[in-house]
């Protein structure tokens, strides 16, 4: 019939109408048959056979039972009507119909509630509130007007942005730590490649006196501060003398400097500070020829190393003259520009083979001078050829590889005052004669020194600090102040002074630092 279910709605124990299960007729005194035990997996058929583990479900609105009418046997009666008692058996409890999500589901969201739950952010006001009644929310629920209380909680942005913050921070706090270290504890000897304190810069160009009986702690001082770059020694012996020198490089290294230049006038003949060689006489020496020179220089150069002394002031190329003052022309190798230069040659190379730095002077010839500036200021009036023919031995020393040259302290009129105002300033503070003669004309590159600063040729024209000025600003490397340790100290001040106010600049004395440090360490510190 059409529109008629398929069944009889009289064998359902389910009200369409109402929606509404309906309850089992029973008798008076009937009671419910007791369910079955769960788990059992066990089910009548209607054929009254047992099916087990189907894992079947009943069907919608059925009941969960044996029959399919809905009608539970009487007590004390089989479900077939056999008159035998059936086996008692347990039946499965009934189970809820759950809409509007699967077990499936409900197995996972129970765990994600209880642990949302014990969360110390549920419901505290912190910003997080977990919804487990709706399992299509997320667990945790921002809420607006609420400061989030953990950095995990955070949007990935805003954790990228205050890592990253972080990083910088900590950068830059590691770059001022390590400043302040460096600052602190210095530069682990690194001294050279840092900007040099003035003083120190300046320092390195000052050769101050070694007094007789030994550095004082006023010298000490200066040149573990390293405002003191070398030392003229004084007559004395040779152990002596190797004492002194440990005890001075000592304070050098103390101080983190280079090792000092250690000189002392070893000419031969009446100009010798120590009593060994040479043992010939610079005349002889000139007769005898470059052979015996060299010989000489390299048994100086051996014996002064012993000593502690790595620069000699010596040999001198001045060229001999009938004018020549004696106290310059007994010094002298010969007359003879050309012998002068052979031999002085051979000598410089004798020498600074055995590890000792020669020195040739005294630039641009004392040969024509009258009176020694030792003792007066002295003017060289002396036509070309003559000046000319001085230059020769020096030229010849440049040749040899000489490592110093010193320039005279006397006045020379023929190469033109530079300051019309101030005619007698000495050849090393002119820098027509430094830069043009000595390192443009003649090729020298290596480190110039002046001749005394405090002899009476320098000091009855001014005073030896401002002519130190003068020296270095004329291109000089190395100021000798062979009188006292006070002129060294005022030279010192004085050089610093009219660095601060231009008067010389920094780069005129870094050039000569490094020349001077350059020469140190060819030759080494005599602890070596």
């Amino acid at each position: 019939m059409e529109g008629r279910p398929p069944f009889d709605e009289d064998d359902l124990d389910f009200d369409f109408g109402s929606a509404r299960r309906r309850e089992p007729e029973r008798g008076a005194g009937e009671r419910p048959a007791a369910p079955s035990e769960p788990g059992t997996g066990e089910r009548a058929d209607e054929t009254g056979e047992r099916s087990y583990g189907t894992g079947e479900e009943p069907a919608f609105g059925s009941e969960e039972s044996a029959s399919g009418t809905g009608e539970q046997p009487a007590a004390g009666e089989d479900e077939f009507g056999t008159g035998e008692r059936p086996a008692r058996r347990r039946e499965r409890p009934r189970r809820r119909l759950r809409l509007g999500r699967s077990r499936s589901r409900d197995r996972r969201a129970r765990p994600a509630a209880a642990s949302t739950a014990s969360e110390p952010g549920r419901d505290t006001g912190t910003g997080e509130r977990r919804l487990r009644d709706d399992p299509y929310t997320p667990a945790k629920v921002p809420v607006p007007g609420v400061r989030r209380s953990r950095h995990r909680d955070l949007p990935a942005k805003v954790r990228r942005r205050q890592a990253a913050v972080a990083g910088v921070v900590a950068l830059v706090a590691l770059i001022a730590l390590a400043l302040l270290v460096r600052a602190v504890f210095g530069g682990g000897g690194d001294d050279e490649e840092q900007p040099l304190g003035l003083k120190r810069l300046a320092g390195q160009s000052i050769v101050a006196k070694l007094p007789r009986n030994g550095p004082n702690e006023e010298l000490l001082r200066l040149v573990r501060k390293g405002q003191v770059g070398g030392v003229i020694a004084a007559a004395t012996d040779e152990q002596t003398l190797a004492q002194q020198v440990a005890q001075l490089q000592q304070a050098a290294v103390g101080g983190d400097n280079p090792g000092l230049l250690v000189m002392v006038d070893q000419e031969g003949g009446e100009v010798k500070r120590l009593p060994g060689p040479p043992d010939t006489a610079p005349q002889d020496l000139g007769e005898q020829g470059a052979d015996a020179a060299r010989t000489e220089g390299q048994e100086t150069g051996e014996y002064l190393r012993t000593a502690g002394v790595n620069v000699d002031l010596a040999p001198v190329m001045d060229v001999e003259l009938p004018q020549t003052a004696d106290s310059i022309a007994d010094r002298t190798f010969s007359d003879d520009p050309a012998v002068v230069g052979e031999v002085g040659s051979a000598f410089i190379e004798g020498m600074q083979g055995a590890g000792v730095a020669a020195t040739a002077k005294h630039f641009p010839g004392m040969g024509p001078a009258t009176v020694n500036t030792d003792f007066a200021p002295t003017t060289i009036a002396a036509p070309d050829e003559t000046l000319s023919a001085a230059l020769q031995p020096f030229q010849a020393a440049v040749g040899a590889g000489v490592e110093l040259v010193m320039v005279a302290s006397a006045t020379y009129p023929s190469y033109g005052p530079e300051d019309p105002a101030d005619p007698d300033k000495p050849a090393s503070s002119v820098k027509q004669i430094v830069q043009g003669l000595l390192r443009d004309q003649l090729g020298f590159e290596g480190v110039v020194i002046t001749d005394d600063l405090q002899s009476a040729g320098i000091l009855t024209l001014g005073s030896s600090a401002s002519a130190g000025v003068a020296a270095l600003g004329a291109g000089c490397d190395l100021l000798l102040y062979g009188g006292s340790l006070e002129g060294a100290t005022q030279g010192l001040a004085t050089v610093v002074k009219a660095t601060k106010q231009e008067k010389l600049s920094r780069e005129q004395l870094q050039a000569g630092y490094d020349r001077i440090v350059e020469l140190k360490g060819r030759l080494g510190s005599s602890s070596d």
